[in-house]
């Protein structure tokens, strides 16, 4: 059977009609069959219907959250509707005897604000309700095993959401801009999760996948080993935080756009290893309160984290830290650079322990450990002169970009730009040696240039 992706200008309401039959390799393909009440805005599914064949149901890749989803879907539905009911659903009625919900089966029915999910069901596939920013509640099943991932992504009118007692995991980003909910239930006789301190915690792992306490002080249990992705994303009112000792790593958007977080601090004996990405989202991006934050000792790597960090002055770097791997392919060098904090520009100084053997930091200017290259100068550094040492061979891509306090810069010693180095710093006046590689680069890039 032929699978094919539905164009928004044609797509058709079958999306929702990925709840079908495979009792039988050989047999026909079965489908749910709906119908849709315009009057009450109410959509029904019914069927006496078996887990669909995973093969016949494609997720959505990377990059789902940049556009409304299109997943593809098995051709030949029981029936089709026209586009537009899509966003007129206002209730999801699934009749017993509906055993699967597939893959992006509600995605963007911004409208939708009740869903009635029978207990014969017993699998809820990825981004199932992807957007669904109107839907206040929803219960999963005692017979669901695992919720796919994003499966709530940017439900943002949810306010509860009971779990059943069979579930055992919930996928990886499922809990964007769920800024709305504060209240998880879990059903009597479920051992994977517990809640504990506005948390919700696996067990076996150790980990926070998401924290609903309604706090300006976000408390973390002991013995946490990860916080998962989104677990305090887009909180409304979340100030201050303590890491635990505990802690090992931090999923990619974990503090998402907390946009009232002011203080984030590790415990002094702090095992945290890595500070991580979920797709295109930071860790801390967007927190645009955080003015400070000393990353531990036992930090190695991280990936871009302190994007439009709006009033971030300070970073410290620990003895341990290695920096992000640069590039989209294994064994890059690993560094840090302008990508870890674009958009930063209250930034005035990055420090470095001393003990650190691959990077080091001259009045706030973070460098190599050699300093061969300077990688990055604080945009808001509160000085209008700075001379580049003369052991510097490179300086690094977008190094001084948007800088706002610099007005001149000298350098000596012929070495290599990188790309941007001087963006929207156009202010900023180049002094060097006539002839040298430093004046044809100011000419190039229309900048002042004055000989030494």
């Amino acid at each position: 059977m032929n699978v094919r992706i539905l164009r928004p200008q044609m797509l058709l309401f079958c999306m929702i009609l990925s709840f079908c039959s495979c009792c039988n390799a050989k047999a026909e393909k079965q489908y749910a069959t709906w119908d849709y009440d315009k009057k009450n805005h109410c959509l029904t599914i019914r069927g006496n219907m078996e887990t669909h064949d995973e093969e016949q149901t494609k997720d959505i890749g990377d990059g789902a959250e940049f556009y409304e989803p299109y997943p593809q879907v098995l051709e030949k539905p029981a029936k089709k509707a026209d586009w537009k009911q899509r966003e007129d659903v206002r209730e999801v009625i699934i009749e017993p005897g509906v055993t699967a919900i597939n893959s992006a089966a509600f995605a963007g029915f911004k409208n939708l604000e009740k869903i009635t999910i029978p207990d014969s069901v017993n699998k809820i596939g990825n981004y199932v309700f992807y957007r669904c920013s109107s839907l206040k509640e929803i219960t999963i099943p005692d017979r669901v095993t695992e919720i796919g991932q994003e499966c709530f992504f940017g439900c943002e009118s949810l306010q509860q959401l009971t779990i059943g007692k069979n579930v055992k995991n919930v996928g990886d980003g499922s809990f964007f801009q769920c800024r709305s909910l504060r209240r998880i239930k879990l059903s009597k006789g479920n051992q994977a999760f517990m809640i504990q301190k506005g948390g919700l915690y696996h067990k076996e792992k150790k980990m926070l996948y998401y924290y609903f306490g309604d706090h300006k002080k976000g408390v973390i249990a002991k013995g946490t080993k990860k916080i998962g992705t989104f677990a305090f994303g887009s909180h409304p009112k979340l100030q201050k935080i303590t890491i635990p000792a505990s802690v090992l790593k931090i999923g990619g958007g974990a503090f998402y756009h907390c946009e009232q977080l002011k203080e984030i601090k590790f415990d002094k004996k702090s095992s945290c290893r890595s500070i991580e990405n979920y797709k295109v989202y930071q860790a801390f991006e967007g927190c645009k309160n955080l003015r400070e934050i000393i990353l531990p000792d036992s930090l190695q790597r991280i990936n871009y984290s302190f994007s439009n960090c709006n009033s971030l002055r300070r970073i410290h770097l620990g003895k341990k830290f290695q920096g992000y791997e640069k590039g989209l392919y294994e064994n890059n060098p690993l560094t840090f650079d302008y990508f870890c904090v674009a958009g930063s520009e209250a930034l005035r100084e990055i420090t470095v322990s001393k003990q650190n053997p691959y990077f080091s930091s001259d009045q706030g200017v973070l460098y190599d450990k050699q300093k061969k290259t300077l990688l990055l100068y604080p945009a808001a550094k509160p000085v209008l002169n700075y001379k580049v040492p003369g052991s510097v061979k490179k300086i690094e891509v977008l190094s001084f970009a948007h800088c706002k306090k610099l007005r001149s810069l000298v350098i000596k010693q012929d070495l290599k730009i990188g790309v941007s180095a001087f963006r929207k710093s156009k202010k900023i006046t180049l002094y060097g040696k006539k002839g040298s590689k430093i004046q044809v680069y100011a000419k190039k890039h229309k900048m002042k240039f004055v000989g030494i």
